[in-house]
């Protein structure tokens, strides 16, 4: 895991991963004297502060675990020398987590489908750049080897990849484009979601919107958006819409459940689709782009 932190508030290592990652902060304290943690490739102390731009990487211990190869239909939109771009269905997780490592997830099915994937030094992500949630489909740009791997995370960093989503909202927005700028940081009270935070630890997370469509619902109505990344954080575009009440559909996590269970009952995950990638890789532009799943296609 990677991580690069933008500030001048200069908080100490340990505290600011225990508010940003879903360790602890004893566990923090414990991978940085194992030196599974290290600052710009130098280990350091509990101690440390940080500064603005070092390069955070974090790398579990060894878990002993053997990813199996997994027989599974993987749609490939792009393919190059250097990476794969697939389509990810909703339902699946990207990885496995420490806490679950046996979980059957994407790379199971990769490897299944013998890819070439690149080889970081977190055996439990092989080829893994950047993720989607499990329940969002959608564009994933998968690295084949490493020097592949390190690029894209420079890219990554850099934000030198445009990434757009469909997201399908209860409510209707003010105006047809916006810009949410808000702070994202883990949720001190729930640390599986983040929340809207303006305090040292949260990092810099902005969503730019554009109404696509929307309609009647009842005495509601049902938008469709052009979302443009412009930060990859943890459920940000979720947390995000929610905060200015544009609970995305389907959404069991940050969502309105009375609206879902209301409107929506037989949908089981949130109506947000990765449909566009788009960068330059080595004087080519890469354009990849997928069509909305069907079972939320047709809510709008």
């Amino acid at each position: 895991m990677q991580i690069t932190f933008e500030g001048t508030s200069k908080p100490r290592i340990d505290k600011y991963l225990s508010q940003t990652t879903e360790f602890t902060r004893g566990q923090i304290q414990k991978l940085i004297s194992q030196q599974h943690i290290t600052i710009n490739g130098k280990s350091i102390k509990q101690t440390y502060k940080l500064q603005d731009g070092d390069q955070i990487h974090i790398t579990p211990p060894d878990t002993n675990h053997e990813l199996k190869a997994i027989a599974h239909p993987l749609e490939i939109v792009f393919e190059n020398q250097d990476i794969y771009i697939i389509n990810k269905p909703a339902g699946i997780s990207v990885h496995p987590s420490e806490q679950n490592p046996g979980e059957e997830t994407l790379i199971n099915w990769m490897l299944g489908n013998k890819m070439e994937l690149s080889n970081p030094s977190d055996k439990l992500r092989p080829g893994i750049v950047h993720r989607l949630d499990k329940d969002t489909s959608g564009l994933l740009i998968i690295a084949k080897n490493n020097p592949a791997h390190q690029k894209l995370n420079q890219m990554m960093a850099d934000r030198k990849i445009q990434k757009n989503y469909y997201a399908i909202c209860f409510f209707e927005p003010m105006s047809k484009q916006g810009v949410i700028d808000a702070p994202i940081a883990r949720d001190f009270t729930n640390r599986t979601k983040m929340t809207i935070e303006n305090s040292n630890h949260a990092r810099t997370a902005i969503t730019e919107f554009t109404l696509l469509k929307s309609q009647k619902l009842e005495e509601h109505k049902l938008s469709l958006l052009d979302i443009n990344l412009k930060t990859g954080r943890t459920h940000q575009i979720r947390v995000h819409l929610n905060s200015i009440g544009l609970p995305i559909v389907g959404d069991q996590k940050y969502g309105s459940n009375k609206l879902n269970r209301r409107f929506f009952p037989e949908i089981k995950r949130q109506a947000l689709h990765a449909y566009k990638l788009q960068f330059d890789w080595n004087e080519e532009t890469v354009c990849a782009t997928c069509e909305l799943p069907e079972e939320i296609k047709n809510l709008i």
